[in-house]
């Protein structure tokens, strides 16, 4: 009996596919009647009809193979579908049964004993699935002749007659003996809205019969009719299928039940011994881990220990299980509590960080920027030495200030790593310079050696990486004594095709660290020794922060050292070439003879070094000669092309005279401090260069010195120090008075007009008079800041078509995102305050037409 209910249970199931496949077979005999007159487009519109046909014939076979044999008898013949006469819809029409062809596999259901209570319900349900097929045959020949606005031959109203009278609602009062069902029926059939459709098809089909078919496009709607008929016999079909299965389900169900008993009674008491034993032998250690748990809970949650004792008072009294868990929720309310108010103390702190910033900023940009001025303007030595303190200590205090913000973001998780190309030589170069004249006073020989094979653009972070440099080329200043050595490295590690790993090294011959203070060196606010913080100073942040920006960029920053042997940090990074920068190609200078002056043989500094590695880079020979052969009265070595003299061997009275007056080309590496020494008139060398030295310097020196014209002699460029940017206007807006003055004295001194104002109106108004070349724009401003006023004024320009004047913020924001917010809302660029001169001088010859870029170049 289970058996034979589930082959009538698939049996069931089978018929809506063979109704769907039947349905399949029809619409494929639409498409190919309507394109019968051209049978290459013909086979391709309806191939979409024909795989979808296919599919459910391959769906029939694969649920039973035994279904294979009822294809033939459902839906349209095979032989008649790819058969050309079908063009001729009369005789093709003609052959088609007006009933369902499932009529023969219901037989097959209903004879079967085990249905015999159900015979007369599924009777119905034949005749429900015959008055379905017959309406979608009544909507074949409907859409077939509305397609091809053709009238109705007699013969096929005949036919026509004949689908109509078999799409007839059947009697569906055989379905009495199931009062659920028959209640449902009948509501789907009584329905206003169904019987009324209804009759909307009697009087088409009145209209058809009698010849009243026309071609008007509100007959289109009759397809619609028929459809919504088809689709409320699909759910009386739905509804008697279902309680069809349903009989049958429970016949299955009743032949289970009795095993299904004795099986789950025999689980039910093995599950029910093995969960006695469980409960039993796990009580114990549940009691003892939500112990242990309240424990750990207690810890985390409580403010201190008088609090988290009375905490495990409270969980040692609980009775039950629910005032223990009671007092879990309530432990994670406190937690949440403090994570909330963790959360709002953070940003809190960041916002007072970024508040003081700006406010330490404003001030110290007046401070900095006067004692500048003030300096320019002819001092004391007494009275240049207390500048260059204020200075000095204005610039430590934006260093902490900067330090602290950058660990404050670097906690918060707000610091962001940009991907950009940058050019490698110029971004470390320019990250060198600043140290130069700070290396002079204290008389420490700064090296910088940069890979000249390393490819020159690459893409990452330029300004962290200059960040991370700069913090350990001063921390290694800070420790290392007069007259020491910091040499700087950029190496190529491994160069691949689109990459290349590059390890970034700074040394020094300082006081070293001992092994316990290289293991915490990287902690904030640590330094070596109290003593080191007292001698030294500093806050002990920039190992801490350079250490964490190295981490962000994918690297890990090192020490290696000894006690009074110096230190050497170092890290390396693999950074994506810019493949879409062409490669720099380098004069060749092969063919050229370069050599360097030194006092004695035994001397070998980094720097000769560098210097050595570069000349040979670029082709040239190099060779080291020695004042004994070069000065000797009766000297008869050769000279080279050119000739290199490093300042620091030469400091003595008359030296440097006796180093230019040989008979070939030379060259004077100095410093800031001795630079002051030269005199043009009597020092006549080919060019002068500052320390340390680099690719781009050794190409500057070969390039200058070697050229076939005669080179103007180094006179004035040594001495003249001044630019001019004559012609030019600025305005400026800026609500701090200081800070209007300083940067008006600023402008004027390099030669620009300069119009101030007070606010971001007084700005806009100012400008719309016109003449002015750039606009330096504050941003916090009363009446309208600097963004509202920038939106101004490029809307002016854009609704009167004005050229448009370059608009650069100035500002003390130092935030994450600020230049690119600052960027985004139009302005051209970006400065923070303290305002450096030099920087103001490269923003105005980047963004005024006509500034020649040498206006930024001196000597070096």
């Amino acid at each position: 009996k289970y058996q034979t209910n589930i082959h009538l249970k698939h049996a069931l199931s089978h018929v809506k596919i063979l109704q769907t496949y039947e349905q399949s077979k029809l619409d494929e005999a639409l498409c190919l009647l309507i394109t019968a007159t051209d049978n290459n487009q013909s086979q391709h519109l309806c191939q979409e009809r024909k795989e979808y046909a296919q599919t459910y014939l391959k769906l029939l076979k694969a649920e039973d193979v035994n279904l294979g044999s009822w294809v033939h008898r459902i839906g349209i013949d095979e032989k008649k579908l790819n058969d050309e006469s079908m063009a001729n819809f009369g005789e093709f029409i003609h052959k088609q049964k007006v009933v369902s062809g499932l009529n023969s596999y219901f037989e097959t259901i209903s004879c079967q004993k085990s249905m015999l209570k159900e015979k007369a319900l599924l009777e119905v349900y034949q005749k429900v699935v015959d008055a379905s097929y017959a309406t979608a045959l009544e909507n074949f020949l409907l859409t077939y002749y509305m397609s091809e606005k053709i009238e109705i031959s007699a013969a096929n109203l005949i036919y026509w007659d004949s689908v109509i009278e078999a799409s007839a609602l059947p009697a569906l009062d055989d379905a009495h003996y199931v009062e659920t069902l028959n209640r449902r029926i009948h509501t789907l059939v009584d329905e206003k809205e169904f019987s009324t459709l209804l009759n909307k098809i009697d009087d088409m089909h009145i209209s058809i019969l009698t010849g009243g078919m026309t071609q008007n496009a509100k007959n289109i709607g009759w397809i619609v009719l028929l459809e919504k008929k088809q689709k409320k016999l699909i759910e009386i079909q739905s509804l008697i299928e279902k309680e069809l299965n349903t009989a049958l389900e429970t016949r299955i169900s009743s032949a289970l039940n009795t095993l299904l008993f004795f099986c789950v009674a025999i689980l039910l008491g093995i599950i029910g011994l093995f969960l006695l034993y469980r409960e039993y032998t796990s009580k114990r250690r549940e009691a003892q881990s939500l112990a242990d748990m309240m424990g750990k809970l207690n810890a985390l949650s409580s403010y201190g220990t008088a609090e988290s004792k009375v905490m495990t008072e409270m969980l040692s009294r609980a009775k039950s299980k629910e005032e223990i868990y009671a007092h879990i929720y309530s432990r994670f309310q406190l937690l949440e509590e403090k994570r909330k108010q963790a959360k709002d103390e953070a940003s809190s702190k960041s916002q007072f960080l970024s508040t003081l910033s700006h406010e330490i900023r404003t001030p110290l940009n007046g401070i900095i920027g006067f004692s500048k001025l003030l300096k320019d303007m002819g001092v004391t030595a007494d009275q240049e030495e207390f500048l260059a303190l204020i200075e000095g200590s204005s610039n430590n205090l934006i260093a902490i200030v900067n330090d602290v913000l950058d660990l404050s973001k670097m906690n918060a998780a707000k610091m962001e790593i940009e991907n950009v190309s940058f050019d490698i030589f110029e971004t470390i170069e320019t990250t060198i310079a600043p140290f130069v004249y700070r290396t002079d006073q204290k008389d420490i020989e700064l090296g910088l050696f940069i890979d000249p094979f390393l490819a020159q653009n690459f893409c990452g972070d330029a300004t962290k990486l200059s960040q991370v440099l700069t913090n350990l080329v001063g921390n290694a200043m800070k420790f290392t004594d007069d007259y020491g050595k910091i040499n700087v490295f950029v190496q190529c590690i491994h160069d691949r095709k689109d990459e290349a790993e590059i390890k970034f090294a700074v040394h020094d011959d300082g006081i070293g660290l001992s092994e316990e203070q290289i293991h915490n060196i990287f902690e904030a606010f640590t330094q070596a020794t109290k003593s080191t913080s007292k001698k030294y100073g500093g806050t002990g942040l920039g190992l801490t922060i350079s250490s964490k920006m190295v981490e962000l960029m994918g690297g890990k920053l090192e020490v290696e050292s000894q006690v009074d042997q110096g230190a050497s940090f170092f890290f390396t990074l693999t950074l994506k070439k810019d493949m879409q920068k062409a490669t720099p190609e380098y004069p060749d200078f092969s063919e050229k003879n370069i050599g360097l002056a030194l006092p004695v043989k035994n001397i070998k500094r980094q720097l000769d070094t560098n210097l050595e590695i570069y000349i040979r880079h670029l082709g040239a020979e190099f060779t080291y000669y020695y004042y004994d052969d070069i000065f000797a009265e009766d000297a008869s070595v050769l000279l080279p092309d050119l000739m290199i003299f490093d300042h620091h061997y030469a400091r003595l009275s008359g030296e440097l005279q006796q180093c230019a007056s040989i008979q070939c080309k030379t060259v004077l590496l100095t410093n800031g401090t001795l630079r002051s020494r030269i005199n043009p008139d009597r020092h006549k060398f080919d060019d002068v260069l500052l320390t340390p030295i680099s690719l781009r310097k050794s190409i500057r020196i070969l390039q200058n010195t070697l050229k076939e014209s005669e080179p103007e002699r180094i006179q004035t460029k040594i001495l003249k120090d001044h630019e001019s940017f004559s012609g030019l206007t600025a305005l400026v807006a800026d609500d701090n008075m200081i800070n209007r003055k300083l940067i008006k004295i600023i402008l004027e001194k390099i030669g620009l007009g300069v119009t101030l104002t007070n606010n971001g109106h007084e700005v806009f108004e100012a400008y719309k008079k016109g003449g002015f070349d750039i606009i330096l724009m504050d941003i916090q401003m009363p009446v309208m800041d600097g963004v509202e006023a920038t939106h101004a004024i490029l809307a002016y320009e854009l609704e009167h078509e004005q050229k448009h004047i370059p608009i650069i913020a100035i500002t003390a924001n130092v935030g994450t995102h600020d230049k690119e917010h600052y960027l985004a809302e139009g302005m051209d660029d970006y400065m923070t305050k303290p305002v450096e001169i030099e920087t103001l001088k490269k923003m105005i010859t980047k963004h005024c037409a006509g500034v020649s870029e040498d206006m930024l170049k001196s000597d070096v």
